[in-house]
């Protein structure tokens, strides 16, 4: 479901220097046979240990009138559910990312796939992955990019408590829209 990279940042005795981006191509660092995507957003997490966020995925554009809102907020034609695709860096810390198949087509529809991940990992994922992460470390610093404009009648959590992630953890901090977020078995019964 998604593959670990790790980035090789330029390291001297300042600190790290890393490159993202080159060229308009991103992932730079990320072995996606030969697949890329433009960022639309990005944004940075701090998270504190022991807290969770996720399981947040996008939801294809289904209709019209939601084709006209995306493309209102920026997207164009040529990435609007095409390839959609969301990316993490994890800048310092440590994570427990958990990622959920949720694609219809999928052998592994429902399945759940957990990783460690450290400072410099970078993980893609396709669309219609559900995707959060809980903080090992003190905290941790994440970066995130996304291929979409944000529509939020598309963006759909799921609560990571009750989806069935072993997360290693006591668990922390918890948004209240996560935990008031539908059970994976109920977005699998009625594919909301």
């Amino acid at each position: 479901m998604f593959e670990i990279s790790k980035m090789n940042p330029f390291l001297d005795s300042r600190g790290a220097f890393l490159k993202l981006m080159e060229d308009g191509t991103y992932p730079k660092n990320y072995k996606l046979k030969n697949q890329s995507f433009t960022p639309l957003q990005v944004f940075i997490s701090a998270t504190k240990q022991y807290s969770i966020r996720g399981m947040h995925f996008y939801k294809p554009v289904s209709d019209s009138n939601d084709l006209h809102s995306q493309l209102n907020r920026g997207a164009t034609p040529s990435n609007i559910d095409e390839k959609f695709t969301k990316s993490f860096v994890v800048i310092f810390g440590e994570i427990f990312m958990a990622a959920i198949d949720l694609r219809d087509e999928s052998k592994s529809k429902g399945k759940i796939e957990t990783k460690y991940l450290e400072a410099y990992d970078q993980v893609c994922l396709p669309k219609m992955i559900a995707s959060g992460f809980q903080v090992m470390s003190q905290e941790a610093l994440i970066l995130y990019f996304l291929d979409t404009a944000h529509i939020p009648q598309n963006d759909i959590s799921i609560n990571p408590l009750l989806c069935g992630i072993r997360w290693p953890l006591p668990v922390g901090e918890i948004s209240l829209r996560d935990k008031t977020a539908i059970s994976l078995e109920e977005y699998i019964r009625h594919g909301k």
